[in-house]
């Protein structure tokens, strides 16, 4: 076979291999722990970057290697990523949804990359050298990155929570801006003419204190879970592993119905979809309190800021709700 075709084999395998990932498969006949799935893990990632490195500095320069030399490289390639993937396979899903989902798309992130390698090496040859040459050393940050992938699913959840929270932030920051600039700018072009239309009105003005005050309280909620799911939290049982998939499964939903909420309350601000996605923000925030009250993580000592929540999140909305209908 020729090195041409040996590569295009091997890109058809990749696609195959992606298709296959993307789905998720699972077969737990062969699972021996998280230690030993991380060590392997681990190991052949390691394998894999500098294996990727050989082949790009066998191609920067004359003699061209051998074709024997190119297909030898390439199936101990081939054979260190399907191993990789074999191994993520054997990951059951009762370990946690959360952490085997992270590994998912950072093993993707990888074939992506051998895939830009190796399509590299088929269509531009010694003149691609230092394309690929940048795609080697992402090779080496995404394998280097399978070291520091959440080990369970209560670091999994954890990290999930950091960057939900986080999300969260950001749009309440991004409102509160905002209003801060709109009340600058309203004191620097006093008797100026200003352009409405990028401004919200005194009837919107009314809103706004409501608006924020149910972001505050979608973050408060992520807060006080964060603090809970770090101090008591646990993964040893299929039970408290499935609660932390199904927190992670409800907050996922808060940020992207906080944004849309943030947004819809932009000048010129149009009440109906405001109306709408404050809803969906406390929809969110009540199905999320409702998960963590039954939850291991939640103590009884810690009903108290839970019932707090869900009746802030209805104080705020109906301060704001017949605000929208004026």
């Amino acid at each position: 076979m020729s090195e041409g075709n040996t590569l295009q084999a091997m890109l058809d395998n990749m696609n195959s291999a992606m298709s296959q990932l993307e789905g998720g498969e699972c077969a737990t006949k062969h699972f021996c722990g998280l230690d030993e799935f991380w060590r392997t893990l681990n190991i052949a990632a390691s394998s894999l970057s500098t294996e990727v490195t050989k082949v790009c500095i066998l191609f920067s320069e004359p003699p061209a290697p051998s074709l024997q030399q190119v297909n030898d490289l390439l199936r101990k390639i081939e054979t260190l990523y399907i191993n990789m993937l074999k191994n993520f396979y054997n990951l059951p899903k009762e370990q946690g949804q959360v952490m085997r989902k992270k590994t998912q798309i950072a093993l993707l992130k990888i074939v992506e990359l051998l895939k830009a390698v190796f399509s590299s090496l088929k269509t531009k040859g010694a003149k691609g050298q230092k394309e690929r040459m940048k795609l080697a050393g992402c090779v080496w940050e995404s394998c280097e990155a399978i070291e520091h992938l959440p080990h369970d699913n209560l670091a999994a959840t954890c990290a999930e929570l950091d960057k939900e929270l986080m999300l969260v932030e950001d749009a309440l920051q991004e409102i509160e801006e905002e209003i801060k600039n709109q009340e600058d700018g309203m004191e620097g072009n006093a008797g100026d003419e200003i352009d409405n239309s990028e401004r919200w009105s005194n009837q919107d003005c009314e809103m706004l204190p409501h608006c924020v005050a149910l972001v505050k309280t979608a973050r408060a909620c992520m807060r006080r879970i964060k603090r809970a799911v770090n101090a008591q939290g646990r993964c040893s049982t299929e039970h408290e592993i499935a609660q932390l998939d199904d927190l992670i499964s409800s907050v996922s939903r808060l940020s992207p119905s906080v944004d849309d909420f943030v947004s819809s309350a932009y000048p010129p601000m149009n009440k109906d979809a405001v109306k709408k996605t404050a809803m969906e923000v406390v929809n969110s925030v009540q199905a999320i309190l409702l998960v963590v009250k039954q939850a291991h993580y939640v103590q009884d000592e810690d009903q108290s800021w839970v019932d707090f929540l869900l009746k802030a999140v209805d104080h705020n909305n109906n301060k704001l709700q017949p605000l929208l209908t004026v």
